[in-house]
């Protein structure tokens, strides 16, 4: 199993408001999460840095799993913990007040994947078959639209509402986590990514490239160089496992 996750600030924006973290549980159980901070210089940098920062402290605490489903329970619960924590803080801070975050992580084993997010923070899914698949459902507005017969896919990609989230993390004091579980029964990638590479990439482009023969780190990597070569206007920042029968490597 190979993992890595890379995080750059765009061609555009001043700083970077996103922020990655993938580590090995267990030699066949790797966490990855992508979060997309809010709120503006430093209020949206803290929001997804406490992801971070709660994921990596909660995983120091916990023994591997032993089931995917309690891999799922476990991420659905530390996203819980983080959105009491940020909305805490904003509300103590004037100066923080609204800040929030995207969140999607995932927890991948040799056959099972956990996945659980709030926003529209992005995972996909590259099967043996080679068939690419998105894993999430936004938590957005113009998805909503999309749902609802008012819009098509194509003119949500474009729409002036397209960056207005009906969740995120930190904003309310109760939110509720999408979760889900997926059973794979040949070797898979699982690609984690923010806003601000699927609005400049297509999902055929990521395809394309997560379907290279390369390393996990060397793939992100092309991915951020890829998106920052179309000028990416926002935060651009990605995590990958790919599972192999080799050991557990990665950055």
């Amino acid at each position: 199993m190979d993992f890595g996750s890379l995080s750059d600030r765009g061609q555009i924006r001043p700083h970077n408001e996103d922020a990655a973290f993938v580590k090995a549980l267990a030699d066949d159980q790797i966490l990855l999460v992508v979060a997309d901070g809010m709120g503006g210089h430093k209020a949206g940098d803290i929001a997804s840095q406490a992801v971070v920062d709660i994921f990596k402290q909660k995983s120091e605490q916990k023994e591997p799993f032993e089931t995917v489903e309690e891999a799922e329970a476990w991420l659905i619960e530390v996203i819980t913990e983080v959105n009491g924590e940020i909305f805490k803080e904003a509300l103590a801070d004037p100066e923080k007040a609204g800040m929030g975050t995207t969140v999607v992580a995932a927890c991948g084993f040799p056959k099972d994947i956990a996945v659980a997010h709030v926003g529209d923070s992005r995972a996909y899914l590259l099967e043996a078959n080679k068939m690419f698949t998105l894993l999430t459902e936004d938590h957005s507005l113009v998805n909503e639209y999309v749902k609802q017969g008012q819009i098509t896919s194509e003119e949500a990609e474009h729409h002036p509402q397209k960056n207005v989230l009906l969740q995120a993390l930190g904003t309310e004091e109760e939110v509720t986590v999408s979760s889900n579980l997926y059973n794979q029964e040949s070797g898979y990638s699982l690609f984690l990514c923010s806003d601000g590479v699927t609005d400049t990439l297509s999902e055929e482009t990521l395809g394309e490239m997560l379907r290279l023969n390369q390393q996990a780190q060397e793939l992100v990597a092309k991915v951020i160089e890829e998106a920052n070569a179309h000028g990416a206007t926002d935060n651009v920042t990605a995590a990958l496992l790919q599972t192999t029968d080799g050991n557990v490597s990665g950055r």
